[in-house]
């Protein structure tokens, strides 16, 4: 029985991270917010893995590990998974599309910092 359970948890668990993943992926982020969700997540993991630590040394038993360790490593995957996406969409510029307010060749440009355009022609920026 408590196998089932843990599996039921583990699967949930995998349904949510693929959850937040689409979500993340399918929205289009400000410049403000893409630099937010890419830093504030990776810092948030140690905080989570500290935090999970502190809860699993406060009763030590192998049970306790087992249900306490799968959602604190679902949030750690959530948390990196959705930096990693944010990143590679805030990367994806294409400096010499008109359509992405690109002024030159220069992917540094002070013209193109705090706008982002991606392949597929959708924009965003501040």
């Amino acid at each position: 029985m408590k196998t089932l359970s843990i599996l039921i948890l583990k699967l949930a668990g995998l349904a949510l991270v693929l959850l937040c993943w689409r979500l993340v992926s399918r929205h289009a982020f400000s410049f403000l917010w893409s630099v937010l969700l890419m830093w504030g997540t990776v810092a948030l993991v140690p905080v989570l893995a500290i935090a999970g630590r502190w809860l699993l040394d406060r009763h030590p038993t192998p049970e306790r590990a087992s249900l306490l360790t799968i959602p604190i490593h679902y949030a750690e995957g959530i948390l990196l998974g959705c930096a990693l996406i944010v990143a590679f969409r805030f990367t994806q510029v294409k400096p010499n599309d008109s359509r992405c307010g690109a002024k030159s060749d220069h992917f540094s440009s002070a013209e193109n910092l705090g706008y982002t355009c991606y392949f597929d022609g959708s924009e965003f920026g501040d």
